[in-house]
């Protein structure tokens, strides 16, 4: 049996509890008693409030080993002492307690060698009832017969018919728990809905339902004749809330609960959310504020001092549109107005006064509180958040995009993988897009044939490892035929994680600059031609020498060979012979020196590849040699083995003549110099991959400021020089891309260095 249907048993059983004398009710309770537990041996006894000893009322017909007689003297009140209210203990233990009881005896003498389990009751007239079970205990029959025995302790009614005391009626039918005690603190009665809780929580007795200062408690509200209200007592997780209401002139006192867990549990949870609210609102960096529906503050949080500059007593009272800009604030108030009303919240983002005087931009976020019978908005609760950083960033990124979007640089967006996510209006021009893009656009299909590669396999994985690429490419529009040169830049960018989330491409484009190149290098080509007449015309009467040489020549063998043709017996096949090979050999020179020459001064395109520096260095002292030897001075030349270099032969000899030149008429001009010397001698640096041609004089050389202004255009150290030779061969020089430089040279003179790169297969002109 559980404990819920004894409750409800108990409940039924009312009605008999109201018999107008304490036997009546004993035997209707034993009457239930047996139809419950049929086999139970038992017995019921009564003890009156004048009486000494305890007698059986009911129960005696299952005594099968005996009979318990009537007693025959003695005094078992000591019994209320040793045997607690509706507690069941064996009667062995409690005869231990009160070995004199004459009741215990007759117990023992009944059923020899039967262990008894006895519970008591006490009554409202300060009787007893008494429960006797005899072993064995029948299932269930224990908080039965402890339950029984609280009902007994109702006290209905007393002997002779006296109605049963009011509040013992009240306390029995609360549903919720009570006991009743008397003026000493004896408890008379626990109603059933105590007994069934104290059974629910595993209580052995439903005092321990009470609070732990119950005695005091009790005490104080006898003393005091008064009540005490709403005594907390946390047992086995429930709350309960205790009043002790004392009654006849406090000769009795009602102790009534009732369960207020959840009640307590939701007030203690409230505490601790406003707790938790009030810890958040006090310590969070953004302002919370609540308003009336005005708009006028009527809390602040403490953040407002260090956003606004302003204490929040400073802010309660005063309207938040005081704190906008006049500008602004009609605007944000007729937005903020329709917006709650329709939706019931708002966002805005404006500006408010600081205390110094300056406007810094909040975005404010409002909810709407409205009354909850008639709808209409009561208050405002509003969060507001400094975003002066966050709108000044992004002021800046849209003129960062307004600039993109109008640059005339090609500005290209990808993906890590190189698939085009957006361009700008230029780049859409000059590459043929259009937005949206109706279908994945790679960026390497718009990079020209020639470059992709490069594009594919250096420019994109160097930026998405090392952040930047910048180089030279030629891109090519969709469809288009004809590509064009564009200087690059491409660069990763990174989010949260290593991993680059996009790429940008800058391309600018250089049509102007390579046609602009274009330009530069035709007029540096004339230039440089016209520098070669000039030399050619400096060259002439060494030119005319080398003409005039192998023309007499040719004149004199002529002659001899005619002579002998004259002579009819002159049939010296071998002589003719001789002077007709020595008439080719001097045309064969002549036609030489016309040829180097005709190269020397033709103007075609420039020819840049693989130039031998050996024969053209050979073929300029053949050109300068007459004027070397008119001068006095003599030109030597270490020949070596070397690689072919990146030049352009015509340009190559063109700086080497201009070089030479200087240096014969240098050495010529040294005063004292036993032998006038130029030395040509060359050098590789393999590491760096170039080979350098060596110019050296023994001339005067020249100072260091001199020297310093070597290559500044229309200087010149004489008399009759323009100043543009060595400009023009450095500017030669650089465009082949080598270097040139001079400086004084360690054994006297100066020394000029023409380094030009080593020719590698596979490169290009």
């Amino acid at each position: 049996m559980t404990w819920d249907i004894t409750d409800v048993l108990a409940r039924t059983l009312g009605s008999a509890m109201l018999e107008p004398d304490h036997a009546g009710r004993a035997r209707g309770v034993a009457e239930f008693l047996d139809a419950l537990f049929p086999e139970q041996v038992y017995a019921v006894f009564l003890r009156r409030l004048d009486g000494v000893s305890f007698q059986p009322v009911a129960g005696l017909p299952r005594l099968q080993h005996g009979v318990v007689t009537r007693s025959g003297g003695g005094d078992d009140r000591r019994l209320r002492e040793c045997l607690p209210a509706c507690t069941l203990m064996p009667r062995s233990a409690v005869v231990e307690r009160c070995p004199h009881s004459p009741l215990l005896a007759r117990l023992g003498r009944a059923v020899p060698h039967t262990e008894w389990h006895l519970v008591r009751g006490s009554l409202a007239d300060g009787g007893d009832v008494l429960f006797a079970l005899a072993e064995p205990l029948s299932p269930g029959v224990s908080p039965v017969v402890t339950l029984l025995a609280g009902l007994l302790q109702t006290g209905a009614g007393a002997e002779g018919g006296e109605a049963a005391p009011p509040e013992t009626h009240l306390l029995w039918q609360d549903p919720c728990p009570g006991l009743l005690f008397d003026g000493s603190g004896e408890l008379l009665l626990e109603n059933p809905a105590a007994t069934s809780l104290a059974a629910q929580l595993g209580l052995d007795t439903a005092r321990h339902l009470l609070p732990g200062n119950h005695a005091a408690l009790f005490r104080s509200a006898v003393q005091g004749a008064r009540a005490i209200a709403e005594v907390e007592a946390d047992v086995g997780g429930r709350i309960l809330l205790w009043t002790y209401i004392p009654f006849a002139d406090c000769r009795r006192v009602a102790v009534r609960g009732r369960d207020a867990t959840e009640q307590r549990r939701a007030a203690r949870w409230s505490r601790k959310v406003d707790r938790i609210h009030r810890l958040i609102t006090e310590n969070t960096t953004d302002l919370i504020s609540r308003h009336d529906r005005a708009g006028t503050f009527l809390y602040a949080s403490p953040a407002s001092l260090q956003l606004l500059g302003r204490m929040p007593a400073d802010l309660e009272g005063q309207p938040l549109s005081a704190l906008m800009s006049p500008a602004e604030r009609e605007q944000h108030d007729a937005e903020a107005s329709a917006a709650l009303v329709e939706r019931g919240f708002h966002t805005m983002t404006c500006r408010l006064r600081h205390a110094e005087g300056d406007y810094r931009w909040f975005e404010i976020a409002m909810r709407a509180i409205r009354d909850t019978y008639s709808g209409e908005i009561a208050e405002l609760v509003c969060i507001s958040r400094d975003v002066t950083k966050r709108h000044r960033a992004e002021e800046e990124t849209r003129r960062l995009a307004a600039i993109v979007a109008a640059t005339t640089d090609l500005v290209l967006f990808s993906d890590a993988q190189g698939e085009v996510l957006h361009f700008n209006r230029a780049a859409g021009d000059s590459l043929g897009l259009q937005h949206p893009l109706q279908r994945p656009i790679e960026m390497a299909d718009l990079v020209a044939d020639d470059d992709r590669e490069d594009f594919v396999r250096t420019a994109l994985p160097t930026a998405l490892e090392q952040g930047l690429w910048r180089g030279d490419l030629r891109l090519k529009g969709r469809g288009a035929v004809d590509s064009f040169p564009v200087s690059m830049v491409v660069m990763s960018h990174r989010g949260d994680g290593d991993a680059p989330q996009y790429v940008s491409i800058i391309a600018r484009d250089m049509t102007d600059r390579e046609m602009r190149e274009a330009q530069a290098r035709q007029h540096q080509d004339e230039l440089a031609h016209a520098a070669r007449l000039s030399t050619m015309g400096e060259l002439a009467s060494g030119i005319a020498h080398e003409m005039n040489q192998p023309l007499a020549s040719i004149m004199n063998y002529a002659r001899a060979c005619r002579n002998h043709l004259e002579r009819a017996e002159a049939t010296d096949r071998a002589h003719l012979q001789d002077g007709l090979k020595r008439i080719d050999d001097r045309a064969q020179h002549a036609a030489e020196v016309i040829q180097r020459l005709r190269a020397f001064i033709r103007k075609d395109r420039r020819q840049i590849g693989a130039v031998a520096v050996e024969p053209a260095i050979r073929s300029v002292i053949d050109m300068v040699a007459w004027e070397a030897r008119r001068s006095g001075v003599q030109v030597d030349w270490d020949a070596g083995a070397l690689p072919q270099v990146v030049a352009d032969r015509v340009l190559l000899e063109q700086v080497l003549v201009n070089l030479i030149r200087n240096a014969i008429e240098a050495s010529s001009d040294a005063h004292g110099t036993a032998s006038p010397q130029v030395r040509i001698d060359t050098s590789r640096d393999e590491a760096a991959g170039t080979v350098t041609i060596h110019v050296r004089d023994n001339g005067p050389g020249l100072d260091a400021r001199e020297v310093e202004n070597l290559f500044e255009p229309f200087l010149s150290s004489k008399p009759e020089g323009v100043g543009l030779g060595l400009t023009i061969s450095r500017s030669i020089v650089e465009q082949l891309g080598g270097t040139l430089t001079g400086d004084a040279d360690s054994a006297g003179g100066m020394v000029f260095d023409v380094t030009l790169p080593v020719w590698t297969r596979g490169m290009e002109a």
